[in-house]
């Protein structure tokens, strides 16, 4: 949110792979969008958790374990960041902690930090750790600080995949792109949800890896040359888009971005600060687990949108829609829309919305993986 400052971090809880395996299907983004968002935008958490690890081989949680510790103080305070020429620049937030309960003479190893909305500190260096924790020894307690990684106004970003994706210790026989043909990745939890999105090309097209002929599995050294799977390494072979599976998914990857353009007054990054009520988690019920279906909202008008991870078969799903929320009265006429199937708009009364079905195609296929459903009050 500020000039001359990138507001993507590309360790985060924003992104939905770990570059040494690929996709993290338990990645907040893949499961609840809504409710992980709406903490996400939340300023300045105050619900963090400590872990204090010991020279010893010791761990030592905030308010558990054989000698407790507790976080007595929480604050926040702003710090303007200068230029070599001593002109404030911008400014960041850090957020102080005031840990009391270890024991006297204990060795710290490390202490790891973690927010309710998935921010993550160390104190010592780690090459997933963007931010790291000074220490302040006090008499009775330690003042933990480290600098707000998603500060208010910072955008939020997802990343699909970045150029680590197939880092050193990525499987050989592994494709390192992320999404792998994946509408439901794709959708519900990059170019649907209220994020910028991020991701290598190739992504759009489902492209097949091929690496630079220089590029090892320990990437620019070693050997093994040409066998690498570092996304960075990537040689992008364009006329796979004559092959139909590929060409195919640029064409569902170009029909989401065509929604999310056609319908960027409700489909829009949001800030941290920015409310977020617009968007809301759906209850809904299914014949196996799945992600949580979300809404979008603005008057006399909504976006549903529902996924679907499983590769193999369909999923028949039973929502309740926050009627009250959408406005819908008991005898207001709705039109609705399959955005992602363009199938036959219909109507519908008010008051059959509370309880609506439909079914989301298997993933992995044209077509598949989503239903984004619009809802369009009639006048």
């Amino acid at each position: 949110g500020c000039a001359g400052v990138v507001d993507f971090l590309q360790r985060c809880a924003f992104r939905l792979s770990n570059q040494t395996v690929g996709l993290n299907p338990d990645s907040p983004l893949l499961k609840d969008v809504a409710s992980f968002i709406q903490a996400a935008v939340r300023p300045h958490s105050t619900d963090y958790s400590v872990t204090i690890l010991g020279d010893d081989g010791s761990t030592v949680v905030a308010g558990s374990g054989e000698a407790p510790i507790q976080i007595t103080a929480t604050n926040v305070r702003p710090e303007p960041v200068e230029d070599v020429t001593g002109t404030a620049r911008f400014v960041r937030h850090l957020v102080e902690l005031d840990v009391a309960g270890l024991p006297p003479g204990h060795s710290i190893q490390d202490i790891h930090v973690r927010s309710a909305n998935g921010q993550e500190w160390r104190l010592r260096p780690w090459v997933e750790m963007d931010y790291l924790i000074t220490v302040a020894d006090h008499d009775d307690f330690l003042r933990l600080s480290f600098p707000e990684q998603y500060p208010p106004g910072h955008w939020l970003a997802v990343q699909l995949s970045s150029h680590d994706d197939g880092w050193d210790g990525f499987p050989l026989d592994k494709n390192p792109y992320v999404a792998q043909g994946s509408r439901f990745v794709f959708g519900y939890g990059c170019l649907l949800a209220p994020c910028i999105p991020l991701f290598m090309a190739g992504e759009e097209f489902d492209a097949a890896y091929r690496p630079l002929p220089q590029l090892s599995p320990r990437l620019f050294g070693g050997e093994g040359f040409g066998e690498g799977r570092w996304l960075y390494g990537s040689w992008l072979q364009w006329e796979q888009l004559e092959i139909p599976e590929h060409a195919s998914m640029l064409r569902d990857v170009q029909r989401l971005n065509a929604i999310r353009r056609r319908f960027a007054h409700l489909i829009r990054p949001l800030r941290v600060g920015d409310s977020s009520d617009h968007l809301l988690p759906v209850l809904a019920t299914a014949d196996r687990d799945m992600p949580v279906p979300y809404l979008y909202r603005a008057d006399g008008e909504c976006i549903l949108v529902a996924g679907n991870p499983d590769r193999m078969e369909d999923v028949r799903v039973h929502c309740r829609l926050p009627v009250d929320a959408m406005g819908a009265h008991a005898s207001t006429v709705w039109t609705i829309r399959d955005l992602w199937q363009d199938s036959a708009p219909y109507d519908a009364r008010g008051a059959d919305l509370e309880r609506v079905a439909f079914t989301v195609p298997a993933d992995g296929r044209a077509g598949g993986g989503l239903r984004v459903l619009h809802f369009q009050k009639k006048e």
